[in-house]
């Protein structure tokens, strides 16, 4: 970046033809005709119907049919959860930690899970990875893990990994609701985390 500036931008600028740096304008001028297309209203009407608008009015479609069945559906589901989550906990992750895995080999898990009266297909059990720095966790990405046997009534053993990548990792299991009609993951603001392990 320096060497753009030493080199490309700085004599552009200060390098004035008849008292103006020519150069410069003409970087200027393509810089307006290139980006434009990509920051004019016109652009910005057609994302926002695009990404927010249209999709709004098609749940809003969604939901009214048939006398508000899937509105309907989505409350009782709503008020299962919100009477239940507390039975939910993550009892145990198990992890083949390895002093000699390298980078891009994959952290094989293991969690066991209490439900409750919940169905596994009512939540998501999800990894949380990410690399560690100041105390928390950076560049997070989840990665759900499947459901590989029920132990007893409520009780599941869950299954999966994540591949390690560059730097000091940091990683730890959580629950939440999971529902094909929710605007978005956490809009029941519920999750059960994994203690310390």
């Amino acid at each position: 970046m320096y060497s753009i500036l030493e080199n490309q931008i700085i004599p552009a600028y200060y390098n004035k033809s008849d008292g103006y740096p020519r150069e410069w304008i003409g970087i200027m001028k393509n810089c307006i005709k290139t980006i434009t297309p990509q920051f004019s209203t016109e652009r910005m009407v057609k994302e926002y119907t695009d990404r927010f608008y249209s999709q709004v009015a098609n749940r809003g479609e969604q939901f009214s049919v048939n006398n508000f069945q899937v509105a309907s559906q989505l409350q009782d589901y709503k008020r299962f959860i919100k009477e239940n989550w507390h039975y939910v906990s993550v009892k145990s992750v198990d992890a083949n930690i390895d002093k000699n895995i390298k980078v891009g080999e994959t952290l094989d898990l293991a969690a066991s899970v209490y439900l409750g009266p919940i169905p596994p297909e009512d939540v998501v059990v999800e990894v949380v990875h990410g690399c560690e720095g100041d105390h928390a966790l950076t560049e997070i990405k989840t990665i759900p893990l499947d459901v590989h046997e029920k132990f007893s009534e409520g009780a599941y053993n869950y299954r999966g990994g994540f591949r390690l990548d560059q730097g000091t990792c940091g990683f730890t299991v959580r629950v939440r609701p999971e529902n094909p009609y929710l605007a978005t993951r956490f809009e029941l603001p519920l999750a059960s985390w994994a203690n310390n392990f």
